[in-house]
């Protein structure tokens, strides 16, 4: 199997457990110093971004009465992959999509996201 299609897969599992909310597993993705930047904020290291999502997760776990997650792997390069995520949620009758978009830009591990 070529590298390419390794990066790929790669890149399809990672998004597929974060649409699962495997967080734990989805550390294997990160390496240990990675970086995070949303909104004007940085999150530094893997255990503090997969806390951030944890967190995230089970706050809104505990208000919402529905939560989808999906996810698309866009390749960009070589070894660059754009990750569009695709977040739906229900409270009631209310609905809300909300939609960002993630560059992993590691070969192997992610060491940054965008």
């Amino acid at each position: 199997m070529d590298s390419k299609k390794n990066l790929i897969d790669n890149a399809r599992k990672f998004a597929e457990l974060m649409d699962s909310n495997k967080y734990v597993e989805v550390g294997q993705f990160l390496a240990s110093k990675c970086s995070y930047k949303f909104r004007g904020n940085e999150i530094l290291g893997r255990d503090a971004i997969l806390k951030t999502y944890i967190d995230n997760y089970e706050s809104a776990s505990k208000k919402l009465d529905e939560i989808q997650f999906s996810s698309e792997v866009i390749p960009l390069g070589k070894s660059k992959f754009k990750l569009k995520y695709l977040d739906r949620i229900r409270k009631g009758e209310l609905q809300h999509e909300h939609r960002c978009e993630q560059l992993w830009n590691s070969p192997k591990k992610v060491d940054s996201f965008l």
